[in-house]
């Protein structure tokens, strides 16, 4: 079988964004929210469930050599945990048969959090898939609607193929 790898764990990889930066977010003011200006740091776990691809027929293919390429991929998934909500993303995959690949995209989560209130994320991702390992990535986050608004995010998610969910994310809030 040319195709080693796992449809479902490189699907998930939507929401295993997730790296470690230690950018710090600039440009900052008081009017960008009391949390970003005071440089209070907030940390989190949240949970990204089952995600529902929106497009399939459009956005996956796999080549002769057994490449899964995933190309504008749309998915929406619920968020649990110190947040709760949905999580919609775009997602651009390449996976090679050997499970190796890179992977990429946008997101956009739209959730609540007892302490900090209601408001939209938004972001971009990307990172290397390790055969037998999962996804390790980078991601930057910046609040742009309702309580969020210039609050910035810098989060860490792996996955295993051996446990592809529910993704845990794990972050910080400056």
């Amino acid at each position: 079988m040319k195709n080693r790898f796992s449809l479902g764990a490189a699907v998930g990889v939507t929401v295993f964004l997730f790296g470690c930066s230690d950018a710090d977010p600039v440009g900052l003011t008081p009017a960008d929210g009391a949390l970003a200006f005071s440089r209070q740091v907030t940390e989190f776990t949240m949970f990204l469930g089952q995600e529902t691809l929106l497009n399939p027929g459009e956005c996956i293919r796999v080549d002769k050599h057994g490449t899964l390429h995933l190309r504008g991929c749309q998915f929406v998934a619920a968020v649990t945990g110190d947040f709760e909500g949905v999580e919609t993303a775009t997602l651009h995959l390449v996976q090679h048969a050997d499970g190796h690949g890179q992977a990429g995209g946008s997101f956009t989560f739209d959730m609540c959090h007892v302490d900090l209130g209601c408001g939209i994320f938004e972001g971009t991702f990307e990172g290397p898939i390790v055969a037998g390992v999962g996804f390790r990535g980078h991601a930057q986050w910046r609040g742009t609607g309702g309580d969020f608004v210039g609050l910035h995010v810098q989060a860490t998610s792996t996955n295993s193929p051996a446990a592809p969910r529910p993704f845990v994310v794990t972050g910080t809030i400056r």
